[in-house]
């Protein structure tokens, strides 16, 4: 598998930046697919008009709907691309790369990790990580800290070979 063009730390204002762009990046592309999705639904066919029509700037075909939902699929192509990238290089800082024990999971335990995982690569509420993670919402919270403050430390590169500062 190719690496990946990983970003670093210095790319973003903080370890913290980096996750919370992961966070904005999966939140806007679920906008977008469920924008589109209600652009589909309205594409249907529609009932003639019982009064007759006024003519003129009436789309007959229906065809301008699904023009302009072909025409904003198309803009958010490049965003839901930029949210996956983004987060699948959060999954391998949080987890490893290729199946290889690393990342937060093992600079700091896998609570940190899941919950790092699901707060911000599934965008998910405090309740939905704690019930996740199977600790309390208090507990989420510091150990989002505490894998977000180990990455700042270690750098993204060394988080995600789960190297910490005696083996680097």
């Amino acid at each position: 598998m190719a690496e990946r063009d990983y970003l670093t730390t210095r790319d973003f204002l903080s370890a913290r930046d980096f996750f919370e762009t992961v966070r904005d990046a999966v939140l806007e592309g679920e906008r977008a697919q469920r924008q589109i999705k209600a652009m589909k639904a309205g594409e249907g066919i529609r009932p003639a008009s019982l009064f007759g029509g006024r003519g003129g700037g009436r789309d007959a075909s229906g065809m301008a709907r699904v023009d302009a939902r072909i025409d904003l699929e198309s803009v958010y192509e490049r965003r839901i691309a930029e949210a996956a990238s983004l987060v699948a290089a959060a999954r391998d800082v949080i987890y490893g790369r290729d199946q290889e024990p690393g990342g937060v999971a093992a600079l700091v335990g896998p609570v940190a990790a899941d919950a790092l995982f699901w707060r911000f690569c599934k965008a998910e509420s405090w309740h939905v990580v704690m019930a996740s993670c199977g600790v309390s919402e208090s507990t989420c919270r510091r150990m989002v800290d505490v894998g977000i403050d180990a990455v700042q430390a270690y750098g993204i590169s060394r988080a995600i070979a789960g190297v910490g500062v005696a083996e680097g």
